[in-house]
């Protein structure tokens, strides 16, 4: 226990004890003490005050600065472990499907992850990691899974469970504290840009039905001339 926290917890009998010394000194003083040993009296006392006050200041400032530098510690090793991670998930969504072996991977970052991390995120990492060892793809969302696989999920959790590759970069976020109006930013330009492209993907295919139409009536228009 600190010396902050014992001084705390004691405040009550300190007082008590201040106030019981005072009223024994001033009975010295006013009937026993020579005007010498007063003095000297007064300077020792003088001198007990300041040794205490200032060794409370120097643990609070002790503990304060060891606190402040097992924050930044802390902190440090969280930003590498994540680090890892999301070089992990980057690793996962450029290939094809998950196979054992990077799911057994993606685990043991997370693993090590754990010791610097909050419960919350832990337990939603997990959760991911389930989710990944079923659909083996870590970039996709709800609706792009198959009506028989949200059936097999829905089973289980809800919709709202679902967690994307874009969920976990903000999660981690969120437990360095560094989350905030920018990654609120981030992430609505990213879905305006899914949605773009999604309409460009639309536009294109449309494209190409209606070449394919036009090339497959061209024989038939010659044969009629």
């Amino acid at each position: 226990m600190s010396i902050v926290q014992r001084l705390k917890r004691k405040w009550p009998w300190m007082v008590v004890l201040f106030v019981g010394i005072f009223l024994l000194l001033h009975w010295l003083f006013e009937v026993y003490l020579h005007p010498l040993a007063q003095n000297m009296l007064a300077g020792a006392i003088g001198a007990i005050i300041t040794v205490v006050a200032t060794k409370f200041l120097l643990g609070h400032q002790t503990e304060h600065e060891e606190a402040k530098e097992k924050s930044t510690e802390l902190f440090s090793q969280k930003v590498d472990r994540f680090d890892h991670l999301i070089k992990k998930l980057a690793a996962l969504a450029d290939g094809d499907k998950v196979n054992d072996d990077e799911l057994d991977s993606f685990e043991q970052e997370v693993r090590r992850a754990s010791l610097v991390m909050h419960e919350e995120t832990l337990t939603k990492l997990l959760k991911f990691r389930q989710q990944l060892q079923v659909f083996r793809n870590p970039d996709m969302e709800f609706d792009d899974l198959d009506e028989l696989e949200q059936r097999v999920f829905l089973k289980y959790y809800s919709q709202d469970d679902f967690i994307n590759l874009w969920d976990v970069v903000t999660l981690l976020r969120q437990d360095l504290g560094v989350y905030g109006d920018e990654a609120a930013r981030v992430s609505s330009h990213i879905a305006t840009e899914r949605e773009t492209y999604a309409a460009l993907e639309a536009r294109l295919e449309d494209s190409k039905l209606y070449f394919q139409r036009g090339v497959s009536n061209e024989p038939a228009a010659a044969a009629a001339e």
